[in-house]
């Protein structure tokens, strides 16, 4: 009997006390229904964009080109998508992209170097050195210290003209490029100096074209040296006001 007297006592201020018990602590409550709106309730959306390498292409046309926005669900972003659509871009030679679900996505662009202005018609492009096209340029001043290229299915074959060029001390004087007949090059160096190279033996070409500029009886005399019949036959042109 105690028992059971004590047992009923107790239901009984349960349900008196519960409902002043809950009225005193609601602001516990609300708080604690605040704190997980607040935190949980954007959980898994994109709250942060960081791009890194870029520099020809501005951070809001990246952002505008990929297509996402701050807010938008994580399991609606696909790295591979977002990759994939920036390697369509002729400004971007690579790209990784990688997603924390604390919201943050971080993209890493390695642009295309710029090496030469393709004169194109009359319409100057950016290529960089293995001949590919980046972007068409409007601001001559902004590359005027780059090599200048003339001529047309260059692209193909300047990767593997450089790579020997550049063995040269010539290299670094060049101020333009001149592919003709889709089978050999002009090289265009300072003093103004023009040297015809052959269709083959380029390598020794320009080792004879470094020769002769360094003779001193020729110093500052050559107008244009001629290797396109090399190693059978060279003509030299001088400047006519030397």
């Amino acid at each position: 009997m105690i028992r059971r007297f004590i047992l009923k006592l107790f239901i009984l201020l349960v349900i008196i006390l519960l409902p002043y018990y809950y009225l005193k602590n609601k602001g516990y409550l609300v708080l604690i229904k605040d704190f997980a709106y607040n935190n949980f309730s954007k959980f898994g959306e994109l709250k942060k964009i960081d791009i890194f390498g870029n520099y020809l292409l501005s951070e809001q046309f990246l952002i505008g080109y990929i297509n996402i926005k701050i807010g938008q669900k994580l399991y609606d972003i696909s790295p591979d998508n977002i990759r994939y659509r920036l390697l369509e871009l002729n400004e971007i030679k690579e790209a990784n992209v990688s997603i924390n679900y604390s919201g943050i996505i971080k993209i890493n662009i390695i642009e295309r170097k710029p090496f030469a202005i393709w004169w194109n018609q009359n319409l100057p492009i950016l290529v960089d050195d293995e001949g590919n096209e980046i972007l068409k340029i409007s601001d001559l001043k902004k590359y005027k210290n780059h090599v200048i290229i003339f001529g047309q299915n260059f692209h193909n074959k300047l990767k593997i003209f450089l790579d020997l060029f550049k063995q040269f001390s010539l290299y670094n004087e060049t101020k333009s490029l001149h592919y003709i007949g889709n089978r050999r090059w002009d090289v265009y160096i300072e003093n103004d100096v023009v040297i015809k190279l052959p269709e083959k033996n380029i390598d020794i070409a320009l080792k004879k074209s470094e020769e002769v500029l360094k003779r001193f009886k020729y110093k500052d005399r050559i107008a244009i040296i001629d290797l396109r019949l090399y190693p059978k036959k060279i003509f030299l042109k001088l400047k006519n006001n030397i």
